[in-house]
């Protein structure tokens, strides 16, 4: 049984449940080829958003302050802002109908994995879009990094070349395709000298960014809260893998019916 198609011919992922009953795939369920769950994931939409960076107080309504976001993958952790000033804002509603993380320049959420760090290869993915006023500004703009200057993985518009492009790195960047203030599906495999980066599952570049193992998050700016992110977030995704193909358009046919985004097929 195949689901609904989507751009560039992939068609989102279905389970049978053990009553033969077809479930939509979702990350609650690991990857069809690999049968790998996902080692970290935040979303606006996840029913674990605090107003509070002590995850005491529910953030559920439309402009509350997130001063946490707790985990939803395997590893045990939560990303936070103990500054009131500096917290992200929930937004429902804005992205085919799910609500976001809006980030306003200022702000960000920062926190160290619970079981130590990752190992390379990993995968990550990032929905996400740049406002528009930051896009080719010149300037650097993180919208997922680590949380220290050692054990780093990053997404960003790189500031240099003309116009401004995305790219992602570790210890150093590979980057390519302009930046623009479009709704993207970022995905990158951090590898050493294998490492891909893929934006709507088209791909952008390829080459060595490090041997790092990133060893925590922030969401919305760099590790040390410069070169920040002004826009929305809907979902991060790591996986403790060099995920294959399949399972790369699995995890992406995922998130663009989710958010009624474009996905072109990785080959």
């Amino acid at each position: 049984m195949s689901g609904p198609r989507m751009p560039g011919g992939w068609g989102w992922g279905w389970h049978s449940s053990g009553f033969g009953a077809a479930v939509a795939w979702t990350p609650a369920l690991a990857t069809t080829s690999g049968g790998v769950l996902p080692h970290t994931w935040h979303y606006a939409g996840s029913g674990a958003l605090f107003q509070d960076s002590a995850l005491t107080t529910p953030a559920a309504s439309d402009g509350d302050p997130i001063g946490g976001s707790t985990n939803q993958g395997s590893d045990a952790h939560s990303i936070v802002q103990a500054t009131a000033g500096a917290r992200p804002t929930l937004k429902l509603a804005i992205l085919n109908g799910h609500p976001v993380y809006r980030f306003d320049g200022g702000d960000l959420l920062q926190g160290a994995f619970g079981g130590g760090g990752l190992s390379i290869p990993a995968t990550f993915f990032c929905v996400t879009q740049l406002a528009a006023g930051q896009v080719n500004d010149n300037a650097r703009h993180n919208v997922i990094d680590g949380d220290d200057g050692t054990n780093r993985f990053v997404f960003r518009q790189e500031k240099g070349p003309t116009p401004d492009q995305w790219a992602m790195g570790a210890a150093s960047l590979i980057y390519n395709g302009n930046s623009d203030g479009n709704w993207s599906i970022f995905c990158g495999i951090s590898n050493g000298a294998s490492s891909s980066l893929w934006v709507d599952g088209g791909s952008v570049s390829s080459g060595n960014i490090g041997n790092t193992n990133p060893d925590g998050l922030t969401v919305g700016g760099s590790y040390t809260a410069t070169e920040l992110w002004t826009g929305d977030v809907g979902e991060v995704l790591i996986y403790n893998a060099g995920l294959s193909t399949a399972d790369l358009n699995e995890i992406g046919a995922y998130l663009a019916t989710k958010f009624g985004a474009s996905w072109s097929t990785v080959t």
